[in-house]
């Protein structure tokens, strides 16, 4: 249980510095933001 909390509050984080970058830099941020959802699809 502890593992999905910690997940999930990872997720949040990458989620927030990739939606801060997407402001600045969206493809930068959309660069990033792929490994990040292959990651949790496998």
């Amino acid at each position: 249980m502890a593992h999905i909390v910690g997940f999930g509050v990872d997720n949040f984080l990458v989620g927030f510095i990739i939606a801060t970058l997407a402001k600045t830099d969206p493809i930068i941020a959309l660069e990033l933001s792929i490994p990040f959802f292959l990651q949790m699809l496998t």
